[in-house]
């Protein structure tokens, strides 16, 4: 297990190459969160899988504490055949969870976005529609979408047995027999407004300085630069062929669960 990381971060990257461990049953975790009931955390949840099938990432966001937010997609290689590069880029704009450097998944700050055009990302009702999955839901427009504020967040990783739920909904259960489990992990890069050493969590100052200044005494914080609000051209290509090819399951259309839709997935 990688413990929580000494230096604490706000508005920032961060990236590691991982090889997973083989197994079904498994679970291995790479959050970036901060602390306490009303934390954030940005989660890349590798599943375990049955031999020959796609393993499944499954990514979730913690907005003030509350989850439930999930999305999985199968990936298009072998993760446990080599390292491949998982990274969360964060900043006022959007949340995006990118795999070799291609966007899975962006999550944007609708209150920056409103009157702007959302096409380059919104394909998740699609690629459900082509799973098989109904889309009719009833959306609760006055409820405003969460972002996730300016917290001091934490890289921290963990592999534990999930396989009451993991694998085909908790159907294939752990095979011991391929025990110990390891995650083999390097490069790991955090890009980030670095928090004071002796600033509590809930300092004002420390939020204020991260989040208004695009300065920083390690230089300009690029990742608040404006190309950086939105995708590119080409990873809005990439996010259209992940989600139409990969994607098989959102929580925004998942009437089951949600039957008044969460209010960040209006118009999915």
């Amino acid at each position: 297990m990688l413990p929580r990381t000494n230096l604490q971060r706000t508005r920032a990257r961060e990236q590691v190459q991982r090889m997973l461990a083989r197994g079904r049953g498994v679970h291995i975790i790479a959050p970036l969160s901060s602390a306490g009931d009303k934390h954030n955390e940005f989660d890349f949840e590798f599943l375990g899988n049955v031999t020959g099938e796609p393993y499944l990432v499954q990514t979730n966001l913690y907005i003030d504490g509350v989850g439930n937010r999930e999305q999985r997609i199968d990936l298009w290689f072998d993760p446990t055949a080599d390292f491949h590069t998982y990274a969360v880029l964060w900043n006022p704009s959007q949340v995006v969870f990118m795999v070799d450097d291609t966007p899975i998944r962006v999550y944007e700050n609708a209150t920056l976005h409103q009157g702007h055009g959302h096409g380059h990302h919104r394909h998740g009702g699609a690629a459900a529609e082509a799973n098989g999955t109904n889309t009719t839901t009833t959306t609760l427009a006055a409820a405003p979408a969460p972002f996730p504020g300016p917290q001091p967040m934490a890289v921290y990783s963990s592999i534990w047995n999930a396989d009451d739920w993991a694998t085909q909904g908790g159907r294939v259960k752990t095979d011991w027999s391929h025990a110990p489990f390891e995650a083999t992990f390097r490069e790991v890069r955090v890009d980030g407004c670095a928090w004071a050493g002796n600033a509590t969590d809930g300092d004002a100052a420390e939020a204020r300085r991260c989040s208004e200044s695009s300065w920083g005494k390690e230089g300009r914080y690029w990742w608040k630069e404006k190309e950086m609000s939105e995708l590119s051209v080409h990873q809005s290509h990439q996010l259209v062929w992940a989600r139409a090819h990969h994607l098989v399951y959102d929580y925004c259309v998942d009437t089951d669960r949600f039957p008044v839709q969460p209010p960040e997935c209006a118009g999915r």
